[in-house]
């Protein structure tokens, strides 16, 4: 089983959306990565974003819930309208830990 799993946006052109992932300046043991939409495989915790992927977290993060033991939202863009949203309210019950960029 894998330590953790990236999952954000790879298959871009956008340098933002390409040095997101903490694996680029942490060590968090042994890894992979996803795109969003792609299968996700088992793994100890996930590690969603960042950027302005709101509803991919959120559709991945239940999607996946099975595979993974702690789910963790990583510089996502969240405004105050998502904040007050029914999926805020499921991915907040979903994850472990939601960090935001605002």
């Amino acid at each position: 089983m894998l330590d953790t799993v990236f999952v954000h946006r790879r298959a871009v052109p956008n340098v933002g959306d390409l040095s997101c992932s903490p694996e680029l300046y942490f060590d968090l043991g042994h890894h992979a990565f996803c795109d969003f939409g792609a299968p996700v495989p088992e793994c100890h915790r996930m590690v969603l974003g960042g950027g302005q992927v709101f509803q991919d977290c959120v559709h991945t993060a239940i999607l996946s819930a099975q595979q993974t033991r702690q789910t963790v939202v990583w510089g996502v863009g969240i405004g105050p309208k998502d904040r007050r949203s029914f999926e805020f309210d499921l991915l907040d019950g979903t994850c472990s830990l939601i960090s935001t960029r605002n």
